[in-house]
């Protein structure tokens, strides 16, 4: 034998091995000690297409971006067609550069999934981080014939059917999730907020009994929440206040974000703010942000201005301040804190617009316009009217106490970069006094950039107030913009089952159902100046 052939079997002998080392690594997690045998696999071999991805897998569990993205396409190159490879690659563009891009590998993937219940599942999420809900939604329901034994699908398709607004199929959906799992207790708060409940029809018996048999904190969460929701509906104000107080008390110690950075952000938001002339930054007029408190109506405004044929949702989507984070290039672990606000003072706002543009595609470009509405982009306003000079601002206010109240017995996920405040009702309450003078502050600065719609007067003139929003958008006027519970297009917010009825309103006024509890809080925004109109 050759020492060729020697040297040639060794070196199989060694890739083999650590092959098998950066598996087993791989399946515990240990990211850290995967990468470097994998990188050094990749350099003595790079024409093998399985250990490209398992780089990407690794470089993309580890915030490696550009390493992940590279590796992805370099697998798919090897392989072409393979649909774990395709499936990794969307994944890395999805969160390296937007998930609105993903969707061309993804559509690419889904035949080639069509037939494998996991992978169906896995696309399904990628589409939904998209806001694609209608294929999200088929998908989901893919996967769920695929393997109907798999709870997690029956779940997931609950989801993906109330977002693409079929109500009926979520709520079959949660019912048999609750029949196989009696104390899953996100179920139980889908169901819970699907509808409004009544004093005949309710389920609060079910969730005090399984309430009893829960100890895990967050389940303890949801099933509080769902109680509160369902004993808001049979008018048992105290009952409901009480149990949203304690599902916000278990979900407190889950924030991963506390609230000392979000008042510092604040005051780097008003102190570095300058004047915006309007020369410079990206030249489109397309996208149309809606912004404001979360809770105050922006989902209605964007269902609105949706409507009109000229006009598409995104939805909440965070590519604007992805894209400011990553021209800032700061390390923090927030998208948004005071050092990304110093840091976005360098910021090249014509280059900024521009990617925030190619970002949206290829779900914006169909539609002359588009609505951005993720509300905290009321963060971003003069960063936005920088970058994008030509896009239209509206922002959406509501009565200090409802906007507060509905955030607080509204549940947010502990993890979100935005929402900590929201477990607490004071720190909510504190939270919009900040809110309120940032808003007046961008108002002094920007002026007639914003258009500023209250929910209170659209409810009161939706007519008037849909043709103030139309002309400020420069879009004519359509009588279907009246009628948008008849938009079927899908919207995965808090809000999503609400806005598919008739404009209504019984949220207004809300807090004065609740007036003996949020005593403290109307003291506090009184003792701030916030002013707080107290007609019911």
């Amino acid at each position: 034998m050759s020492e060729t052939t020697d040297s040639a079997g060794a070196a199989r002998t060694w890739a083999a091995r650590q092959y098998l080392v950066a598996i087993e690594a791989s399946n515990r997690g240990d990211w850290q000690r995967a990468l470097p045998v994998l990188r050094a696999l990749v350099a003595a071999n790079p024409s093998l297409p399985h250990v490209h991805h398992l780089l990407s897998v690794a470089a993309l569990a580890t915030g490696a971006l550009d390493e992940a993205l590279a590796h992805s396409q370099a697998a798919m190159d090897l392989k072409p067609g393979d649909v774990d490879f395709i499936l990794q690659a969307a994944r890395v563009i999805s969160q390296a550069h937007s998930p609105q891009q993903a969707l061309i590998l993804a559509h690419e993937a889904v035949p080639l999934a069509w037939n494998n219940g996991a992978i169906c599942q896995q696309l399904s999420a990628i589409f939904a981080r998209a806001n694609a809900y209608e294929s999200a939604s088929r998908l989901s329901g893919r996967a769920l014939e695929l393997l109907p034994a798999d709870t997690r699908n029956v779940f997931n398709h609950a989801t993906t059917s109330l977002f693409n607004g079929d109500l009926d199929a979520a709520e079959a959906a949660y019912l048999q999730v609750i029949a196989r799992e009696p104390t899953h207790a996100q179920a139980h708060l889908g169901l819970a907020q699907l509808r409004k409940w009544t004093a005949e029809v309710n389920h609060i018996d079910r969730l005090t009994s399984s309430l009893d048999r829960i100890r895990d904190p967050a389940d303890r969460m949801y099933m509080h929440l769902a109680l509160g929701k369902e004993y808001e509906d049979v008018g048992n104000h105290p009952g409901a206040f009480h149990h949203f107080s304690a599902g916000k008390r278990e979900g407190k110690a889950l924030v991963r974000f506390g609230t000392n950075v979000d008042h510092a952000c604040f005051d780097a938001l008003e102190v570095e703010s300058g004047r915006v002339d309007g020369t410079t930054g990206h030249q489109s007029g397309e996208p149309i942000f809606v912004i404001g408190m979360p809770r105050s109506g922006t989902t209605l405004v964007d269902r609105i201005l949706s409507s009109h044929a000229s006009v598409q949702s995104i939805g909440e989507v965070l590519n604007f301040p992805s894209l400011v984070k990553r021209a800032g290039g700061t390390r923090t672990r927030r998208l948004i804190d005071a050092d990304t606000v110093m840091a976005a003072k360098a910021i090249d706002w014509e280059a900024l617009g521009a990617d925030y543009i190619g970002s949206t595609r290829p779900l914006t470009g169909s539609f002359p316009r588009f609505v951005d509405k993720h509300p905290h982009n009321f963060l971003y306003l003069e960063m936005i009217a920088r970058a994008l000079p030509d896009a239209r601002i509206i922002g959406v206010r509501r009565n200090p106490m409802d906007t507060c109240l509905s955030n607080f017995r509204q549940l947010f996920s502990p993890a979100s970069p935005y929402h900590g405040y929201s477990f607490d009702l004071l720190e909510t309450g504190r939270y919009f006094v900040r809110f309120d003078r940032l808003m007046r502050h961008f108002e002094r600065l920007l002026g007639e950039r914003i258009l500023w719609i209250d929910y209170e007067d659209l409810i009161a003139d939706q007519e008037r107030q849909t043709r103030r929003l139309l002309d400020f958008c420069g879009l004519d006027w359509q009588p279907q913009c009246l009628r948008f519970e008849l938009n079927d297009a899908p919207v995965a917010t808090a809000s999503a089952a609400q806005v598919r009825g008739k404009l209504h309103g019984d949220a207004q006024g809300r807090w004065h159902r609740y007036r003996r509890e949020l005593q403290p809080l109307l003291a506090l925004l009184h003792a701030e100046g916030v002013s707080v109109p107290q007609g019911a």
